[in-house]
């Protein structure tokens, strides 16, 4: 490769930006998903988690009024007279307080503990500037009490009606204090039903914890429902950012990947297919791409084709040039006969054989032989040579040809004339003979050179006849 200097940019000054630019923003579309992914989960726990806890809460509610009102109904009317003197049980309210009490599954303190599992919700609510979490301690003391209230309820009248046993055993065992038992034991069952309403059901305690439940119960359940909006709309904004930033993120991957085969196509692989066309055509490639890979490419193609043509002149001069002469030799010579001649101008063929150079190689050597050669052929070349070149041939070991196309017969005089003059300046001694024709589109190249053949040894038998007679005269002196 030469000295020059390759110019462009590296590829990894283009394409590496592009793919550190396309790995941020998959690491990117990947936070955002897995975030997305959380989000979308603490959206669906914050939804189930607000909604079972707003259900517990909703069931002790229920649960309370219901025992409340069942328990009431059965305190009214614990019996239904069937006579003056005769009555019959009526197990009917007890029977369903029993349903409900096995219908609330769970004791005030199993509630609690499942209302424990939510409390990440409880801790960040307040109500009225107290903590939802001790508010739910208040509301499950306050069901503790009217359960507890109920269960006293029914075990004082159990003091004058019977009350199933497995009533008794839902509820629990409440012990009443001695004056409760001496009191029902001196009353009346109307009397002591009075008293259970006045001092348990309707009790202002009972009244005040009753209602206290319903309102804190509901409370909570708002605060509840207003805190789960607040955060499902904080979490809805935030998984509609993080759904936008994906949008984006995967428009800018498809930019990038748009950019990067642009690049792609337009730096590298166009190049490559309009140096493959070149390479085909034995071209040189354009070396002045802005990638510094393709122009390395390009300069490195280059200077092959450089040696190439370098080599391949080699050979050409080897095949088809004289080494000693310089001249085209007898390859040329007959790929220039064998060659249509359609134009119609007119043709002189020349041929040369140097005389004497048999006798120069015997007596004086071959090396002064070569002299006699190149002398001849300098002779020949200053006097037929054209600017092409090519139209002077060493076809033989001392026969030359001249082939002048567009010439006269008057400048095929002058150049005879000034041949003839130049042998002397060259000091050497060669025949010729020529053949002309006006339009060589319609004539035989072939027998032209036949006939410059028969001139050539015809004027050269005449010099040697010549050269004979001045030796000769020259003795006879």
């Amino acid at each position: 490769m030469n000295d020059k200097k390759i110019k462009g940019f590296n590829a990894a000054k283009i394409f590496l930006p592009l793919l550190f630019a396309t790995t941020l923003v998959n690491i990117l579309i990947i936070i955002s998903t897995i975030s997305l992914n959380f989000k979308s989960k603490d959206l669906t726990k914050l939804s189930n988690d607000s909604s079972k806890c707003s259900n517990s809460l909703s069931s002790i509610t229920a649960h309370s009024s219901k025992l409340a009102d069942t328990v009431v109904t059965y305190i009214y009317t614990p019996i239904i007279p069937t006579g003056p003197d005769s009555y019959t049980i009526n197990n009917e309210p007890i029977n369903q307080y029993v349903s409900e009490i096995n219908d609330l599954d769970k004791s005030p303190d199993s509630i609690l503990n499942d209302l424990n599992e939510y409390k990440y919700i409880l801790s960040k609510i307040s109500v009225n500037d107290d903590s939802a979490y001790s508010l739910v301690n208040i509301v499950i003391d306050n069901m503790k009490h009217l359960l507890n209230e109920q269960a006293r309820a029914i075990t004082i009248l159990s003091k004058k009606v019977e009350v199933p046993e497995y009533a008794l055993e839902a509820i629990g065992n409440y012990t009443l204090t001695d004056e409760e038992l001496e009191y029902v034991n001196s009353h009346t069952i109307d009397e002591v039903k009075d008293y259970i309403f006045t001092n348990v059901l309707f009790d202002r305690d009972y009244s005040l914890k009753k209602r206290d439940l319903n309102i804190y119960t509901n409370n909570l359940m708002s605060a509840i429902n207003e805190h789960y909006n607040n955060d499902q709309n904080h979490l809805s904004n935030q998984i509609r950012i993080l759904r936008i930033c994906l949008w984006i993120l995967l428009t800018l991957i498809l930019i990038i990947t748009a950019i990067f085969f642009a690049l792609l196509y337009k730096l590298i692989i166009r190049p490559i297919i309009t140096f493959s066309k070149k390479i085909n055509n034995n071209e040189k490639l354009d070396d002045n791409n802005i990638m510094y890979e393709t122009n390395l490419l390009a300069t490195s193609y280059n200077d092959l084709l450089d040696r190439h043509y370098e080599f391949e002149e080699k050979l050409r001069m080897v095949a088809e040039i004289d080494s000693l002469t310089g001249l085209p030799n007898r390859h040329c010579y007959k790929e220039f006969l064998n060659k249509p001649h359609e134009a119609e101008n007119s043709l002189c063929v020349f041929l040369f054989d140097i005389n004497n150079l048999k006798y120069v190689n015997d007596t004086l050597g071959h090396k002064k032989g070569d002299e006699l050669i190149i002398n001849a052929s300098k002779c020949l070349k200053e006097c037929f040579l054209d600017s092409s070149g090519n139209n002077c041939y060493r076809i033989g070991g001392d026969e030359f040809v001249a082939i002048i196309e567009n010439i006269t017969e008057n400048e095929i005089k002058e150049y005879i004339q000034k041949f003839v003059e130049y042998q002397q300046k060259y000091d050497v001694s060669i025949a010729y003979g020529y053949s002309y024709t006006k339009n060589i589109s319609k004539s035989d190249i072939e027998k032209l050179v036949i006939n410059a053949d028969k001139k050539m040894y015809r004027n050269k038998k005449e010099t040697y006849q010549q050269n004979n007679k001045n030796d000769l005269i020259l003795k006879s002196e």
